[in-house]
């Protein structure tokens, strides 16, 4: 059994925010059919890295990544007979989830309107940049500027030096997970009241949400909160700083005190005024020289290890080769392995949490239309030689 089994979305969405949110309803059940342009299908699917470094339609490492467990189908919206035919699955599916820019599905004739004329207990979710309404509304962005308007990126990095970037389409994924978690709730508020949804995601919001701390700090302290590079910034008293090992970094976390300088070898520093609860901030780097000659002959492991049977909550900074590796992942059965006609068989992070007698669907991601046979003739009822003359006019 599956959470969400017997529930359908159709997926207009492209690039990584949309994909990331229906991608997560899929792994919980949902049957996603991805709605792509004939021909050239997601803007994804020429996004690089590319299996063996070979660009293709079918290779794109982000697509292959972002689309599994979906049926695809080709169909050209921006003809009569297209939107007709979206509209005609609307009326055979649960929610809609699009990543568009505010407006153009009313210009398509595909909006919320017009979807909820054909199924009033639709949900449609709308992830954009900056939310269907306000003066942004139609402001262009990238990842890197969605983080800049939110606030976020002023919080990473050093103090004395400019913001620095946050790893990897951090902002197009806090989106797509932020766009699932709303889908799933508007679908369970159509089940109890019957009425479907618009679902107003914005990214930039989204980001703005995980900068609460600042928010609190200006509001109760009438002052921001600086950035702390790979410091914690847990208000002085505690120490948290990544560390060089010998085959990497670690992360170490002072406290409990006494038993951190006994655990290092240098019990004489508990004595030291430097690091006296009311002055450790103002000596991180006299603390981190102290600390470096113990994490630097050692590895992230043995450092690990050493610290957990003292109470220390260190932790390596783990690279992707550690993480495949990881005894505690593979235990819980964290990564699943998944077949692809390009790829071949393949390790893939698995779902984001587990559930009592629920299992999680890990299908592969589809070629460009492999469903649309399935999904025209099956949903809507359409014969071979009507699939065909659609075909042909270059509807799907």
């Amino acid at each position: 059994m599956t959470p969400l089994g017997g529930v359908r979305v159709l997926d207009l969405t492209h690039l990584i925010a949309g994909p990331f949110c229906t991608k997560l309803l899929a792994e919980l059940g949902t049957e996603v059919i991805k709605v792509e342009r004939p021909g050239s299908g997601d803007g994804a699917r020429r996004l690089g890295p590319f299996v063996k470094d070979q660009a293709s339609q079918q290779g794109s490492i982000p697509f292959l990544y972002l689309n599994t467990g979906k049926k695809s189908v080709t169909l050209d919206l921006k003809q009569p007979e297209g939107a007709e035919l979206f509209l005609r699955l609307v009326a055979e599916a649960d929610a809609v989830v699009e990543n568009f820019a505010p407006g153009v599905l009313d210009r398509l004739g595909v909006g919320y309107e017009a979807i909820t004329e054909r199924q009033p207990r639709v949900v449609l979710t709308s992830i954009t940049n900056f939310g269907q309404t306000g003066p942004y509304r139609d402001t262009e962005a990238t990842d890197l500027t969605l983080m800049a308007e939110s606030g976020l990126l002023n919080a990473v990095g050093e103090r004395d030096k400019p913001p620095t970037k946050i790893y990897g389409p951090f902002a197009q994924l806090c989106g797509g997970l932020h766009g699932a978690a709303a889908t799933m709730t508007a679908l369970f508020a159509a089940e109890v009241h019957g009425i479907g949804q618009h679902v107003d995601v914005s990214i930039q919001e989204c980001l703005a949400s995980q900068v609460n701390s600042h928010f609190v700090s200006l509001a109760y302290r009438d002052q921001d909160t600086h950035r702390h590079g790979n410091q914690m910034g847990l208000g002085g008293a505690t120490v948290s700083v990544v560390q060089p090992a010998q085959d990497g970094f670690i992360q170490i976390f002072s406290r409990p005190w006494d038993v951190f300088f006994q655990a290092i070898g240098r019990p004489e520093l508990k004595e030291d005024p430097r690091f006296e609860p009311s002055q450790r901030q103002y000596h991180i780097d006299e603390f981190e020289a102290a600390v470096v000659g113990y994490t630097i002959a050692h590895t992230k492991q043995e450092l690990f290890l050493a610290s957990q049977t003292q109470g220390l909550p260190w932790a390596p900074i783990n690279a992707v080769p550690d993480l495949l590796d990881d005894p505690h992942l593979r235990e819980r059965g964290f990564f699943v392995t998944i077949d692809h006609p390009t790829t071949g068989l393949v390790p893939y992070p698995g779902a984001l949490f587990n559930m009592t007698g629920m299992q999680a669907i890990h299908g592969p991601s589809p070629l460009l239309g492999q469903h649309n046979g399935e999904v025209y003739g099956q949903v809507l009822g359409l014969d071979p030689d009507q699939m065909a003359a659609l075909s042909a006019r270059g509807v799907i």
